[in-house]
């Protein structure tokens, strides 16, 4: 008599904290990978938001496939947005550079500038995290501007999601400074940032 093929039970709590942990680390590796030309790094997080922002992919599915079918899809509108913020973060990290060697009398006036341009830096970076999930998503306005403003509409509408969003990044920070020999879980962090991001920024934020 033939034997019945084992079945996994997707509601099985083991089942998906094994599931969860495997796409994790799977998708910080490709994210990883499809980092590495530095350009492309843009459409490698709007891939890897994919990942988890899709309810079809809780199931079993082809997971290196549809990363590079959501890399490919969002790279047209992905990159020219990961340029554009990287060339912002770079000039607010002359103008911090730029305003630390000036000599100021006042450490309050000293602390609120540093202060007032890293929360500039930081909403860039919020900007741009909503503007990738809504790609991930398959949200595409018409022009970037559209899609920028609509991202910058709902980070200012959720601002408890993008302050936990800045303290996960500040605690893994921290975390990997005070404990330097972790930097062998770097090529992971990202598919651990992505399922985190994706839970938090999944609150109306699909297609309006």
């Amino acid at each position: 008599m033939a034997k019945t093929p084992a079945v996994f039970n997707e509601n099985d709590p083991l089942y998906r904290i094994t599931s969860v942990t495997g796409r994790v680390v799977c998708t910080g590796l490709l994210w990883s990978l499809c980092s590495l030309p530095l350009v492309t790094a843009g459409a490698a997080s709007c891939a890897a938001l994919a990942e988890f922002s899709d309810p079809g992919n809780r199931s079993p599915h082809a997971l290196f496939r549809t990363f590079f079918r959501n890399f490919r899809r969002c790279f047209r509108q992905a990159t020219p947005l990961w340029l554009g913020v990287c060339a912002l973060l770079a000039l607010l990290a002359l103008d911090l550079a730029f305003y630390r060697q000036i000599p100021m009398e006042a450490a309050a006036a000293r602390y609120a500038l540093l202060t007032t341009l890293f929360l500039l830096a930081d909403l860039v970076i919020g900007i741009a995290r909503f503007a990738f999930y809504l790609l991930a998503r398959g949200v595409c306005p018409s022009s970037l501007g559209r899609l920028l403003a609509q991202a910058g509409r709902t980070v200012l509408l959720r601002p408890a999601a993008w302050v936990c969003m800045l303290l996960a990044d500040l605690g893994l920070a921290g975390f990997l400074l005070s404990a330097p020999y972790f930097v062998f879980l770097l090529p992971v962090l990202p598919g651990l940032l992505a399922w985190l991001h994706c839970g938090l920024m999944a609150f109306r934020c699909g297609k309006e």
